[in-house]
């Protein structure tokens, strides 16, 4: 069985061959993703978006054609096997959290163990910080079921990267029905991280956030302000909450040369505030990554988010090639948006 994905679908990014060869390798099939970035200035594969497939490659022994810078076409044939340890570079400031919102899942919930060093890019524009990953994604991933920790060694800030980040995957568990809720209260912690640069910067942007958070009404529960080895100067803030509905919503924000440390933090503020307001259990971000993991599940599972995004219909629309039993509805309610999903339990647990 071959799974054909069109990868000109919605968006047509990056994110469906990721999002495809993720998976491929837990239901342990083989797939085509054609027409990959067709619509773009410069279409086809750039090299972040191999690493993910060239991982998996690694990780399960398979194989794979058409890896290649510019190529429109890809096979992915995971293999049988799940390498216990794996040391990986994305190369520069290639985004490691890219790559883990695909490796993550798939080894976890194809009932693998794996410990993963991987070297590249931690705090980069365009794809969510470890930070975000680790407070937010990873404890929403293990209420889907899939379990893993993570810890970072070393950020990696763009251009020159050499971020390192350790990553431990456990077999996924089977969970049953439920629905996230919208808390009655949100409790925003701010974590504000900061490389080689003085500590007075690391301060401002957790100030700047915290004054957006109060203008809004909302009680700040926590900052921590963290001096972090890296190579090269560099800056990140998370603004979360997560915990009891239960509810996941962050909003980060990357420093860059010539933005203003109070610019960067009031950035990641208001990306929580407009999650708030609009009454999120789930963030718009991490909205898709759930999608394809609560449908490997057996039950109905809903969750309510800010918006209905293009990558939030991309996930349904490849999570429907590989699963066609899984029901993926978007409804709209108010301001937000109801996601429910009706999983199906095709993949063998503790494999």
């Amino acid at each position: 069985m071959v799974v054909e994905v069109d990868g000109s679908y919605g968006e047509g990014g990056g994110q469906i061959l990721r999002t495809s060869a993720m998976l491929a390798t837990i239901m342990g099939v083989e797939m085509r993703v054609s027409n990959i970035r067709i619509r773009r200035p410069s279409p086809g594969l750039k090299a972040q978006h191999i690493a993910a497939v060239r991982a998996l490659v690694e990780i399960t022994g398979g194989s794979a054609d058409g890896l290649r810078i510019g190529s429109k076409d890809v096979e992915f044939r995971p293999g049988e096997r799940m390498k216990r340890k794996v040391v990986l570079d994305v190369g520069t400031a290639g985004s490691i959290t890219l790559i883990l919102q695909a490796l993550i899942p798939a080894v976890s919930l194809r009932g693998g163990e794996s410990h993963m060093e991987i070297t590249g890019g931690t705090d980069t524009k365009w794809s969510p910080s470890t930070t975000y990953l680790e407070k937010v994604a990873l404890p929403a991933f293990e209420l889907a079921g899939v379990k893993a920790k993570m810890e970072v060694i070393r950020r990696g800030y763009y251009p020159r990267g050499g971020g390192l980040v350790k990553v431990d995957i456990s077999p996924a568990k089977p969970v049953d029905s439920y629905s996230y809720g919208c808390p009655e209260r949100y409790g925003p912690r701010i974590v504000s991280v900061y490389s080689k640069l003085p500590r007075h910067v690391g301060e401002r942007q957790a100030s700047s956030a915290a004054m957006v958070l109060e203008r809004a009404g909302l009680d700040v529960v926590g900052t921590e302000v963290l001096e972090e080895p890296s190579i090269s100067p560099g800056t990140s803030v998370l603004v979360y909450s997560a915990g009891d509905g239960p509810h996941f919503v962050g909003g980060d924000s990357i420093g860059e040369r010539g933005v203003p440390a109070e610019k960067v933090g009031r950035r990641a503020a208001r990306m929580f505030v407009a999650e708030v307001m609009r009454r999120s259990c789930v963030d718009v971000h991490l909205s898709d990554m759930l999608i394809p993991l609560l449908a490997t599940q057996h039950g109905r599972f809903e969750f309510c988010t800010s918006e209905l995004t293009s990558h939030m219909e991309t996930n349904a629309y490849v999570t429907r090639r590989f699963i066609p039993d899984a029901q993926v509805k978007f409804r709209r309610d108010g301001e937000g948006v109801w996601v429910e999903i009706e999983g199906t339990r095709l993949i063998r647990w503790g494999r």
